[in-house]
């Protein structure tokens, strides 16, 4: 009985999240129609950005466009998760069989995985990037501003 209450309140966590991840979504939405500013919109600049790119600068301009790949991949599996999420959690009332339900509940599942790879991807990149040719970046993205890097 305790394992089951448990799981039960772990699960009603995972729903409340899923709805708090749907809001968040929605602002950033906003947030870009607003600005004029989005993942695709950056994604084809960078791509337009490496075609024109001379020979010194094609690696830079193909980090740029790989990285905006991962940003547009993550914004249409958070989609993804955001709609197979309310699908699964209103299926009866949408009357999915259960057959169906099972399957975007699969699907739902393993792309759970994507966000693990992408998060451990995104972190190690961002260490890569202060060791490296970007130091100081993490302290601006604690501070919210483009500070000059310390000294070293």
């Amino acid at each position: 009985d305790i394992a089951n209450g448990f799981v039960d309140r772990l699960w009603e966590w995972h729903v409340y999240l899923g709805y708090t991840l749907g809001v968040l979504f929605l602002l950033r939405i906003l947030v870009a129609i607003v600005q004029k500013e989005s993942p695709w919109r950056h994604f084809r600049l960078g791509l337009a950005q490496y075609q024109s790119a001379g020979a010194q600068d094609k690696r830079d301009s193909l980090h740029y466009v790989l990285v905006r790949s991962g940003y547009l991949a993550f914004y249409i599996a958070v989609l993804f998760m955001i709609t197979s999420g309310l699908t699964m959690n209103y299926g009866d009332s949408l009357h999915l069989s259960d057959a169906m339900q099972d399957n975007i509940l699969e699907v739902h599942e393993t792309f759970q995985w994507f966000f693990i790879v992408f998060v451990a991807c995104h972190i190690g990149g961002v260490i890569v990037a202060e060791l490296g040719k970007y130091r100081g970046l993490i302290s601006n993205m604690i501070h919210g501003g483009d500070r000059p890097p310390p000294k070293r």
